[in-house]
């Protein structure tokens, strides 16, 4: 072997070496994703039971979000009973990252 190709077989053990503890490092170090539960009230706008999604005009949520109209994943079968014009309370699931899911919905007035 000439010194130049085994230069090149070390830089070539050296690059994998370093991508393998890059990857492992990667999968074994990534910080999980919290998800936190708030209590949340609203009012039902739109109910689109075909994908199990609610569009509710929450109140406001000190520290998470102001008053505003936005859709909703349901984690309960509950979306065949609401109708717009419901106010309901909820449980918000919510990791920062996109996730807005409202589970133990109740009705507390219908229109």
């Amino acid at each position: 072997m000439t010194g130049r190709s085994a230069l090149k077989w070390a830089l070539g053990i050296a690059v994998s070496i370093i991508a393998c503890l890059i990857i492992w490092l990667g999968v074994h170090y990534v910080a999980p994703v919290q998800v936190k539960q708030y209590n949340f009230d609203g009012k039902v706008v739109a109910v689109h039971p075909d994908t199990s999604m609610v569009r509710v005009h929450n109140e406001n949520m000190p520290g998470l979000m102001a008053p505003m109209d936005m859709d909703y994943q349901l984690k309960d079968p509950v979306v065949s009973s609401l109708k717009p014009g419901d106010t309901i309370h909820a449980t918000l699931l919510s990791d920062g990252r996109g996730l807005f899911q409202l589970r133990n919905v109740t009705i507390k007035t219908s229109p």
